[in-house]
């Protein structure tokens, strides 16, 4: 509640038609509420009635799985005995699959035949920065730089143009620096938060990468950007349904968050003497920002006209918000849980992947370091399997029939692939309720054998982009805290452990995962607390 009368109130010092804008917000969203309501009946004769079990014709089951998609996509598993089925899903008719052989088509199909980002735009597209039409002086701009549903340039080849591997290699040394930073600046002992520390830590490195060497200097700059960052996380907007109801009022009253107006006037500096260097010729240097890439890539998209790439300013702020977003949300995720079961040892996973890290630390003596770690990309595999909790959506964007049973799915309906359910069965994973990174060795290939079925670091026409930069700074990360440090889990108090071990994951003092998280890396609900010492051979220059 208070944060709707703190935006309110703002609102109305700065606008005396608060008001009206807010009656206009109400007056829009209960016309939505109407056209739904009125078109819901054609939309339900397209589906199999006897599927519905209880709806809300404009909500139907859409607040029952986002208040615990797991557990309700299990119920439908067990209640359907592994067939797919329908349900309404916010106005519209969903298919739940979960036969195998339709997972694999609908995986491998085309964003122009099967659309991942159009579900997620209608449904949480508000809660991320916006384009501004005013930006663009021709509609032929705005379609040649807006990120847009089906028009407009997607992200991923700019994330992919932006982090190649000749520039990957050039940071990996201001990223040991700027984590060595961190260690030397901990106390010599004491106890952390696991997720909350590889948080902070994993954040720093991207937003250091992200606008390069000068944040990593400035510290005080860094928490200010961290902390925008943070408050820009969706999931922070939608927390509660108070706070929910706070971000849908900015929405309305804005055009979007406010988060995102204060990130862009922080990175807008930067971004202004990005283009300063392009228009004056200078070359881009090898261990450049993203942000230098990005600037780059869209003065060539644009004919290297200023005008153009000046009007694309907003969308190049935007877009390292989105690079940020999408790159520390599953890798700190992913970090924490690989230190959590290296010092578990859990199926002796410490013991077998410590030998790989000290490659990793011996290679970061070298002059131009770079390595592998096939053994740590398996435990992020396995790390990806067992702690996906929600789905993936895509919308049918033209008629498309299922293999298993040759009915046609119609244009417009909803998929909803429930691969928290699909990971979890012994049909494609041998024991798949424990942590075994070794499933993916030679001679199982558990990846392999189930090629269509288990994403990992994304499949099909959805490769993760950043796969490569994950796994090297994660490798750091921990080979560097690996020898600053002894660490040791505490015991958690019973009532923060996993009790659910035939459904969740099967191992002991395991932390509680929150049933109502749909996306990214699992997370635990309560803090992991790991003590730590440093070790008598590393001084804290303090």
């Amino acid at each position: 509640m208070t944060d709707l009368l703190s935006i309110l109130f703002e609102t109305s010092q700065s606008n005396p038609t608060v008001v009206f804008a807010t009656a206009a917000v109400v007056i829009v969203g209960t016309l939505a509420l109407l056209r739904s309501l009125l078109s819901s009946p054609s939309r339900r004769s397209q589906v199999p009635s006897h599927t519905y079990s209880s709806w809300v014709p404009f909500l139907g089951h859409g607040p029952a799985f986002f208040k615990r998609p797991f557990g309700f996509l299990l119920e439908l598993k067990r209640q359907y005995a592994n067939t797919n089925c329908w349900i309404n899903f916010f106005g519209k008719p969903c298919l739940v699959i979960f036969r195998s052989d339709d997972f694999k088509q609908i995986m491998k199909q085309s964003e122009k035949s099967a659309s991942m980002l159009k579900p997620i735009d209608d449904l949480v597209g508000f809660a991320f920065p916006q384009e501004n039409k005013k930006d663009f002086p021709t509609k032929e701009l705005e379609q040649r730089i807006s990120f847009a549903r089906g028009q407009g340039v997607s992200g991923a080849p700019i994330f992919m143009h932006s982090i190649r591997k000749e520039k990957m290699l050039c940071w990996l040394k201001p990223i040991r620096s700027l984590l060595e930073h961190k260690f030397i600046s901990l106390e010599e002992s004491g106890t952390v938060d696991l997720f909350d520390w590889c948080r902070t830590l994993i954040s720093s490195v991207t937003v250091g990468v992200l606008l390069g060497e000068r944040v990593l200097e400035d510290h005080a700059l860094m928490e200010t950007f961290l902390e925008i960052y943070y408050d820009g996380d969706p999931e922070f907007a939608f927390k509660g349904p108070l706070k929910a109801a706070g971000s849908m009022l900015e929405v309305g009253l804005f055009g979007e968050r406010r988060v995102f107006q204060r990130q862009r006037d922080l990175t807008d500096p930067y971004i202004q003497e990005e283009i300063q260097n392009v228009l004056a010729g200078k070359p881009e240097p090898n261990d450049g920002s993203v942000l230098s890439s990005m600037v780059r890539y869209w003065y060539n998209r644009l004919d290297k006209d200023e005008a153009a790439l000046r009007s694309a300013t907003r969308r190049i702020g935007n877009d390292l918000f989105m690079f940020t977003f999408a790159a520390f949300t599953n890798s700190y995720a992913a970090a924490a849980w690989v230190m959590y079961h290296i010092l578990h040892n859990t199926n002796k996973t410490g013991d077998n992947i410590q030998p790989e890290l000290d490659k990793v630390h011996q290679s970061m003596e070298q002059d131009n370091p770079e390595f592998e770690c096939p053994g740590l990309e398996k435990i992020i595999l396995e790390i990806a399997r067992l702690y996906s909790p929600g789905a993936f959506l895509r919308e049918i964007m033209k008629p498309w029939t299922m293999p298993s049973t040759k009915e046609v799915v119609p244009k417009g309906s909803i998929v909803m692939l429930s691969v928290g359910c699909i990971y979890r069965d012994s049909q494609f994973f041998e024991n798949p309720l424990e942590f075994d990174p070794s499933r993916f060795e030679p001679g199982r290939d558990e990846e392999k054998k189930n090629a269509g079925i288990f994403a990992g670091f994304g499949t099909g026409t959805h490769p993760c982009a950043g796969r490569k930069f994950a796994i090297w700074e994660i490798a750091i990360f921990a080979s560097e805290a690996l020898r600053y440090f002894d660490f040791e889990i505490l015991t958690p108090p019973p009532d923060h452990i996993n009790t659910v071990k035939d459904i969740i994951i099967n191992a002991e003092d395991h932390p509680r995962l929150d049933p109502s998280q749909f996306g990214f890396l699992w997370r635990p609900i309560d803090p992991v607390m790991v003590k730590y010492k440093r070790k008598s051979s590393i001084a804290s220059n303090k």
